[in-house]
């Protein structure tokens, strides 16, 4: 009986593994283009957007989508929007001239915004355990980008930020576009980052085949995905916030 007395059933708190999607769309003014088979790149990224977002709610993921705009990003989509709202943004972006798109200075903003616990629409709070997945969908040309600026803030958050990953995927070919530098980059830095980029030859075929590949990589990663406790992940990702403002 006193060695009885000395055990005690351990208990453990579990938490669902869950996905945080984030796509965010390239805001540019050369997506407005015309191509030759009369569509435009900023139509095939808004579908793609789209249809990520629809996807992962019934997946049961936190999707959020934005599109890139100078220093800041313009948030479209995130949990809790209606559809009302969700689509009065995105055909207010379809009808607009574009602007520049610029990636390394909103991204602090995003990162801090990850670290800080959510409610839900009835004011309960929300747990996270999974791994969080960044889409950057772009046109492929040329931009005016800090490419190792942009590459820091990545490698920071590759660094502090438990189960990350990112795909840049590029619409109707690639002319010279910085941001395949900013991932060999990343990977030179940290050489087992979950970064690489997604290409799609014509924009017209981009929104079904990215969908396709997104879903590939969101398999490959649920083999050897592991939960990581709400306040691990929210802490990690306080710590890549202040690296990334040093």
């Amino acid at each position: 009986e006193i060695d009885l007395q000395r055990w005690k059933k351990d208990k453990g708190d579990a938490e669902t593994t869950s996905v945080e999607l984030f796509i965010f769309g390239d805001g540019s003014g050369s997506t407005r283009s015309s191509l030759s088979d009369g569509g435009r790149r900023i139509d095939s990224c808004l579908q793609t957007m789209a249809i990520l977002y629809e996807a992962g709610k019934r997946a049961k993921f936190d999707v959020y989508a934005g599109i890139w705009e100078n220093h800041y990003i313009r948030m479209l989509a995130q949990p809790g929007d209606t559809e009302k709202e969700i689509g009065e943004k995105f055909e207010a972006v379809k009808e607009s001239g574009g602007v520049g798109t610029i990636y390394n200075t909103p991204l602090p903003g995003i990162i801090d915004r990850l670290s800080k616990q959510n409610t839900d629409g009835q004011g309960r709070v929300k747990r996270f355990a999974g791994m969080t997945h960044f889409l950057w969908v772009v046109d492929g040309t040329a931009n005016d980008l800090d490419v190792q600026g942009t590459a820091d803030m990545l490698i920071k958050l590759f660094r502090f930020g438990p189960q990350v990953s990112v795909d840049i995927a590029y619409m109707g070919g690639y002319s010279n576009c910085e941001t395949k530098a900013i991932v060999e980059a990343v990977k030179k830095a940290v050489p087992g980052a979950q970064i690489d980029t997604l290409e799609a030859p014509k924009a017209a075929d981009a929104p079904m085949l990215l969908v396709r590949k997104i879903k590939a990589r969101f398999e490959k990663s649920a083999r050897v995905i592991k939960a990581v406790p709400d306040i691990q992940k929210r802490e990690a990702f306080s710590s890549a916030y202040k690296a990334m403002k040093r």
